[in-house]
């Protein structure tokens, strides 16, 4: 379901924002 988890898993360890924004896109589609 994820398209990007690895990327985004990795960043939202560090980064939360980027997680959202990267949620944000698969919301989207």
């Amino acid at each position: 379901m994820f398209s990007c988890t690895s990327p985004c898993y990795k960043t939202f360890v560090k980064i939360h924002q980027e997680f959202i924004e990267c949620s944000d896109q698969i919301l989207r589609g």
